[in-house]
């Protein structure tokens, strides 16, 4: 009986990993340290979480309410803050 060879599984980049993990309900999420190695860090990733939360309902308001000059500065000001903690300028 000959036996069968097992495709090998494909490289999985972090950024995939990252994602797979983060639709997953209840799971701590793999982050890479300075020093290479992996760590879980469960309230890091729910502090971040909560920052993109609050960064989509930032801009989802400035997109689509009326509002006036200075309450859309503060909005825009906001939202700038945000994508800086959050790394994504």
């Amino acid at each position: 009986m000959a036996k069968e060879r097992l495709p090998q599984s494909p490289e999985v980049s972090e950024d995939q990993l990252k994602e797979v993990l983060a639709s997953l309900e209840d799971v701590k999420v793999p982050i890479r340290q300075e020093s290479g190695s992996w760590s879980f860090w469960a309230d890091r990733a729910v502090k971040a979480e909560t920052r993109r939360t609050a960064l989509r309902e930032a801009e989802e308001r400035y997109r689509h309410e009326l509002a006036g000059d200075e309450e859309r500065m503060q909005l825009q000001d906001r939202i700038n803050r945000l994508r800086r903690q959050l790394g994504v300028a």
